[in-house]
């Protein structure tokens, strides 16, 4: 069985793994930040907390757009910048005695699990464009299952550029019905 089919059907930005994952770890690093000293409430404990918020939210932004692979891929990158971000902040927040360094070590473990998780969906889109002499553009987009879906939908879309038109058609639409 594969993990797509354990993890269930992705029907909102919430069913994304990555998601669950830092937003479970949210409450854990404002607690850590609250216990930091006065110096730091500004500067690093205010970093941490901006960057944990980063991680989910940039997942959410990019699921809402999610019609456009580019886009969706563009927040997972963003997203994958703020785990990075936690990473070292938790490095910086042990380093500096303000958390022990076991527990530094967990919580990176775990951002970069959820880095992992979000490569993952980042490899999973894919954009093919194939480039034709008469400067239309062929175009098919990958992406995870849609709302309802049972399969991963793909969208093909032809766009002329002499005649400022496209088309935009489900992958299956060209297929002989035989071959689907």
């Amino acid at each position: 069985m594969d993990d797509a089919r354990k993890r269930g059907p992705i029907r909102s930005f919430r069913d994304i793994e990555a998601y669950q994952r830092g937003r479970a770890l949210q409450p854990v690093i404002y607690k850590i930040a609250a216990a930091f000293p006065d110096i730091e409430k500004f500067d690093l404990a205010d970093q941490m907390r901006r960057a944990c918020k980063s991680v989910v939210t940039n997942i959410a932004e990019g699921y809402a757009k999610r019609d456009s692979v580019a886009e969706f891929k563009r927040f997972l990158r963003i997203s994958m910048g703020s785990a990075n971000e936690m990473e070292v902040h938790l490095e910086t927040a042990g380093e500096l005695g303000y958390i022990t360094r076991a527990e530094s070590a967990r919580l990176i473990a775990e951002y970069q699990i959820i880095w992992e998780a979000i490569a993952s969906s980042h490899r999973e889109l894919a954009e093919v464009r194939i480039h034709f002499a008469d400067n239309a553009t062929f175009r098919l987009d990958t992406t995870r299952k849609a709302p309802g879906a049972t399969k991963r939908q793909s969208i093909i879309t032809i766009q002329s550029v002499r005649h400022r038109s496209s088309i935009q058609r489900p992958a299956s639409s060209f297929c002989p019905e035989g071959q689907r």
